[in-house]
């Protein structure tokens, strides 16, 4: 249990740095906070860790980073805004100054909580089983709770499909860092494009900004050709709960599909900046990013002569 303790609490520390990728977002600063991340590790009934651990991550701008670890590893990133964001703030303001750790952790599964903000960091690490108790503060144990309902799984079985249109796609930018931007006008676009391309006229594509919008997603260098970018499908889906309403929160989701290289494998060795840029219909929901990474095959070729 202390290894683990330790591990996950590693974890945390970790997570606090990422989710840096720019996201536009119009939502205000709130300035008694930076960053919170929940880490949570699952622990099956006999005591065997699961191979899964889930980072939830919330910027003070709204930013918000989901990250499982089952498989290939499935992120998404997304926006918190209005009564979301105003009852993390107040779940924040509520917590104790000093950081905390329960003195018997629950072996069933682990949450560390770390929160930055004021030029300090606090962090809270207790088990799912530790509600009983009465050292864990109640206010780390709401705040876990809203934080894990954010970031659950999918609930709604039938998501509704959103229609798109691929703009552009490739692997060589002017842009070098990784970039996430919805361009909201035409001129928008049109600076996003001469900075993509400033050696090129600029051809901006025809958009209706009446109903659509513009998502870029720029990957920035990467150090060989095997690295790609492709967007896959756009849905209306519901996921978590809003704990003030007890309702489902409503996602815009839009689904990005990326692929790495073997470890392993011969590579060209070329520097590459992978992107695509794509319109879609506008919906006044909350945007939800979900990036699925795959790396691509690692299996040696069959032996000559082997008959596979």
């Amino acid at each position: 249990m202390k290894n683990f303790l330790i591990t996950i609490l590693v974890l945390g520390m970790a997570a606090a740095g990422c989710g840096r990728e720019h996201v536009t977002s119009p939502m205000p600063q709130w300035h008694s906070w930076d960053q919170v991340v929940l880490v949570e590790t699952r622990v099956e009934a006999g005591g065997r860790a699961e191979n899964s651990v889930s980072e939830v991550s919330v910027r003070s701008d709204g930013a918000l980073t989901l990250v499982v670890r089952k498989g290939d590893v499935v992120s998404s990133r997304g926006l918190l805004s209005g009564r979301n964001m105003e009852a993390l703030a107040g779940l924040i303001d509520a917590l104790p100054l000093a950081s905390f750790a329960a003195p018997d952790p629950c072996p069933i599964g682990g949450f560390v909580m770390t929160v930055a903000g004021g030029g300090m960091v606090r962090t809270f690490v207790f088990g799912s089983c530790d509600s009983s108790n009465s050292a864990v503060p109640a206010s780390a144990r709401r705040l876990q709770e809203f934080l894990s309902e954010v970031g659950t799984s999918r609930q709604t079985p039938k998501p509704v499909s959103v229609s798109f249109q691929l703009l552009l796609g490739g692997t060589h930018s002017a842009l070098h860092q990784p970039v996430r931007a919805v361009l909201q006008d035409r001129d928008a676009l049109a600076r996003f494009l001469r900075a993509h391309a400033p050696d090129r006229p600029v051809a901006v594509p025809v958009v209706d900004f009446g109903r659509q919008i513009v998502v870029a997603e720029w990957l920035g260098d990467r150090p060989s050709t095997e690295y790609s970018v492709a967007f896959e499908s756009a849905e209306i889906i519901q996921t978590g709960t809003d704990s003030e309403t007890s309702g489902k929160i409503t996602w815009f989701c839009l689904r990005f599909h990326r692929v790495t290289p073997c470890p392993t494998s011969a590579v060209g060795a070329q520097i590459t900046q992978p992107f695509v840029l794509v319109a879609l219909d506008r919906h006044p929901e909350e945007m939800l990013f979900e990036d699925t990474t795959t790396e691509k095959d690692c299996s040696p070729p069959s032996p000559a002569g082997s008959g596979l």
